[in-house]
């Protein structure tokens, strides 16, 4: 289970603010991980402004305003198409050079 979050600690904990990227072992007690994350850091004098749930290792794809929200993040499928969009401009292009 895998979540990126954007928490801001308070009191002595201040220096803790900014992005949690991390993963934990899957729990069968536990169905939502941003939840369970926010749980067991309500003791911790931080607070948890965003959560969001992923499946790829470290969730790097997510990022977050000044705020802590989310803003709109790009996707490994839409990095996918964009390169493979950017390749196929790239063979069309040496392809027309060399019919010069």
């Amino acid at each position: 289970m895998c979540l990126s979050a954007f928490y801001i600690g308070k009191g002595d904990k201040t220096h803790k603010t900014g992005v949690y990227r991390g993963c934990f072992a899957r729990r069968p007690d536990v169905r939502d991980q941003c939840e369970y994350f926010r749980e067991q850091n309500q003791q911790e004098n931080v607070n948890v402004v965003s959560c969001l749930p992923c499946t790829e290792a470290r969730c790097n794809v997510h990022l977050f305003d000044d705020k802590g929200l989310p803003k709109n993040s790009v996707t490994k499928n839409a990095s996918s198409v964009l390169l493979t969009f950017v390749i196929n401009i790239l063979i069309v292009s040496i392809s027309l050079l060399y019919r010069s």
